[in-house]
């Protein structure tokens, strides 16, 4: 509930308390309205009264604290309100996403009675036995299913597989997705930063691919506007890594290697500014989780340092020891051993005598 009550416009005359007691008065009120009915009329007076108390006026654009506002409510909103409801009444559901709606699916196992919330005259409908029988001898007739599938499996099973195409969500993935919504409702007004803060919470709730996806178009597209002037770009090319999954992992490690060149280019070559470099390498470095990537990033930086440490002022102990970094990771790598060499050579060059020398090259 605290989850929903997050409203979308950060200012919300709705008072969280009162609404629970609002929802906790509805409850009380229906529970003597559907003591013995069936399941289908219980469901047809839940959804008149909560509908006729509750919900008021359908807008796309909408937070689940709306509706305790001022009564307007999406499929979304409505949604949660009706899954909260039944809960609270002991009622099984099944919550069911599509690409751009949610509904409700009440005595799933049973009676199947599904809850439409933004038909306020007809928001019902029970999918009886007869109708269930007739579906499943359609897709059968049809040949969209076997001989073999429809002697395996109940009539029930295979309505449910093939009627209900839409995914079955949890009331907390509900949740990440009004949040998913919001960061919608933020790049339809380009704020990109709070539509990259809401895509985060959505991902995070509810890291399904779509939500990774925005997030992650979000982030790139705040990285692609502000550059890396911006700290908080680091964190998010980290953010861009972290959520890589699986065959994507190597694609997302060559996106993240290019970028932090980019970091190199903008930060280090342009502008001299090796305290904000250095920063966006400890940021990056405390973020990302991939080792193996971790090390070619590191490669990157000391080389980098050594190689503008030895064209500029930096003292000859400071660049030896970017070189020995990078050497960890890297031995055979060609530009690091010749920058090897000729620091070496630089370090020599002041030194008359061959002792000296051999001391220098241990």
């Amino acid at each position: 509930f605290d989850l929903f009550f997050t409203p979308y416009e950060k200012s919300t005359s709705a008072n969280k308390e009162l609404a629970l007691k609002q929802i906790d008065a509805c409850v009380l009120a229906l529970k003597p309205l559907i003591a013995e009915k069936s399941e289908v009329k219980k469901i047809k007076v839940i959804y008149d009264y909560v509908h006729r108390n509750f919900l008021k006026v359908y807008k796309l654009s909408n937070s689940f604290t709306q509706i305790f506002e001022n009564g307007e409510y999406n499929c979304l909103s409505a949604t949660a309100l009706y899954s909260i409801i039944l809960k609270k009444l002991d009622i099984p559901l099944q919550i069911k996403e599509t690409p751009t709606h949610v509904y409700l699916v009440a005595y799933p196992n049973a009676s199947k009675v599904m809850i439409e919330t933004t038909d306020p005259q007809k928001g019902y409908y029970q999918f009886t036995n007869s109708f269930v029988n007739k579906y499943v001898t359609t897709l059968y007739n049809s040949k969209m299913i076997t001989k073999e599938e429809l002697e395996s499996s109940s009539a029930n099973d295979l309505f449910n597989k093939y009627y209900f195409t839409s995914d079955n969500i949890t009331i907390m993935n509900l949740a990440g997705l009004q949040f998913s919504n919001y960061a919608v409702y933020k790049l339809e007004v380009e704020d990109l930063k709070n539509a990259n803060e809401e895509a985060k919470k959505a991902y995070f709730i509810f890291p399904n691919q779509r939500n990774k996806l925005v997030l992650e178009a979000i982030a790139l597209s705040l990285i692609s506007k502000n550059g890396y002037d911006d700290l908080d770009n680091v964190s998010n090319l980290a953010l861009i890594s972290n959520i890589a999954k699986d065959k994507q992992a190597d694609l997302s490690a060559n996106v993240i290697k290019e970028e932090f060149s980019k970091i190199v280019q903008t930060q280090l070559i342009k502008n001299s500014d090796y305290v904000k470099f250095d920063k966006s390498y400890q940021k990056l470095m405390g973020e990302l989780t991939d080792t193996t990537l971790k090390k070619e990033i590191g490669f990157v930086y000391h080389m980098e340092l050594a190689r503008l440490g030895y064209l500029g002022s930096k003292s000859n102990d400071e660049v030896v020891q970017h070189l020995y970094e990078a050497y960890q990771v890297n031995a055979l790598d060609a530009n690091m051993r010749a920058l090897v060499s000729a620091v070496f050579e630089k370090s020599i060059s002041r030194y008359n005598d061959s002792q000296s020398i051999m001391e220098r090259a241990d």
